[in-house]
């Protein structure tokens, strides 16, 4: 994306974050103009086709006692580094979503196949009138699923969170949220029906999560030892990636195409989970694996070793998602697997790294790649006895026009690229 366009796209999403609120309003005063809606008490279900919808738990939560009870949805209100960051007024934003609705609802299948939970067309509804969606992401992250499926009499307990700007609300009504006729809308049109929320419970923020929340959303103006790497950069061998006052440097790229022990020292990852073996057989041997299709591929493995480096007085956060490019700027891992010391500090489910004051850490990055040892121009790894521009190996930390780039003649096309190799 040309920077033209990125900045009136980056001006158009701000106006839809000022006003995404003002428009849910609109929307739901014509909703129920159109809609016949029947209110059921929240100690009593909803029958929704096969699926008996009944309220199980109902809580308004201080924001920061929400982030501080559900640790993995940390990431979503931390605003350095994240996409509130990017424009004015962005930190007003985050910080204006002060309360949280938090319904759990119990889904029963009484039919007699499988059903998947409609979830995403649950609203809330907030002194009636104020229609609220959630954020699917965080949904996500809270149900550890992005879709759910109940199989037939079974029960499944949907967590559904709505946040709620202290925008939309005069200061009194605000104070008294969870006092509301509120409800939530579990089945659409041609009859609505809404579940009262009419037992709700308040959680206030104690000290300790006012101080979480405070360090999450803090729009820290300290200088830091070197400004962040701009975009449009191709970045030598030898230069650091900088972000956020952390230094990345790559160490040493390592590429296996034959065998791979490595992976015995790796354990898990920093999300718990194992590194895939599926490319790995007897006697550690590199094999071709049918989960990726391509029965004519061969398989090589990439390691790239780098050092994190934090100068500064404080912890640091940075979001690192690197991707694998060869000399001419074609990407094409197939997957891969992070690793590091235990010293950093890891937000699960997410590529968010932080560094304490002072220090530096190691991450290895193993890329698995997909490629024809025959064929000498499809990537840059086709053996020691190909063209030394062959070995040209790049990582990509921000996005770049993915048609208009080449490294090979210095085209960074508006991205960032690190030379690994």
């Amino acid at each position: 994306m040309n920077k033209k366009l990125r900045y009136i796209a980056m001006t158009f999403v701000s106006i839809i974050l000022v006003c995404c609120y003002m428009v849910r309003i609109s929307y739901v005063n014509k909703d129920n103009a159109k809609a016949e809606v029947k209110y059921v008490s929240d100690s009593k279900s909803v029958q929704a086709g096969n699926l008996k919808i009944e309220v199980a738990e109902q809580k308004l939560y201080d924001v920061a006692e929400y982030v501080k009870e559900y640790p993995e949805i940390r990431d979503l209100y931390t605003y350095k580094g994240s996409y509130y960051e990017k424009f004015d007024g962005g930190n007003d934003v985050l910080r204006s979503y002060k309360k949280i609705f938090f319904i759990v609802l119990k889904v029963t299948n009484t039919g007699d196949k499988t059903e998947e939970i409609p979830y995403f067309e649950y609203k809330l509804y907030v002194d009636k009138n104020y229609a609220f969606d959630f954020y699917p992401t965080e949904v996500e992250y809270i149900n550890k699923a992005s879709g759910i499926g109940v199989k037939s009499q079974c029960s499944y307990k949907v967590k559904l969170v709505y946040q709620i700007s202290d925008r939309v609300f005069d200061k009194d009504i605000y104070k008294n949220l969870q006092n509301m006729d509120n409800s939530i809308m579990v089945s659409g049109y041609p009859v609505m029906k809404n579940i009262k929320l009419s037992h709700t419970e308040y959680v206030k923020a104690d000290d300790d999560a006012k101080l979480i929340y405070e360090d999450l959303v803090k729009n820290d103006t300290e200088e830091v030892s070197l400004p962040d790497t701009k975009e449009n950069t191709i970045l030598k061998q030898d230069e650091p990636y900088v972000k956020n006052g952390i230094k990345v440097y790559a160490e040493s790229c390592e590429i296996y195409r034959k065998k791979f022990s490595g992976y015995k020292e790796l354990g898990e990852d920093v999300d718990g989970g194992m590194f895939n073996k599926a490319c790995i057989g007897k006697d550690d041997k590199i094999i071709w694996s049918d989960r990726y299709g391509n029965k004519k591929a061969d398989f090589s493995i990439v390691v790239v070793n780098f050092t994190f480096v934090n100068d500064t007085k404080r912890d640091r956060t940075i979001y690192f998602y690197p991707f694998l490019h060869n000399y001419i700027g074609k990407r094409y891992n197939e997957y891969y697997f992070m690793s590091m010391d235990k010293k950093i500090k890891h937000k699960k489910n997410s590529s968010s790294y932080t560094v304490g004051a002072g220090s530096e850490v190691n991450v290895k990055s193993i890329f698995y790649l997909a490629e024809n040892h025959s064929n000498k121009h499809l990537i840059g790894l086709t053996g020691v006895e190909g063209n030394a521009t062959q070995w040209k190996l790049y990582i990509s930390l921000a996005d770049a026009d993915s048609e208009n780039y080449n490294l090979e003649k210095g085209q960074a096309a508006g991205g960032i690229f690190m030379r690994v190799r």
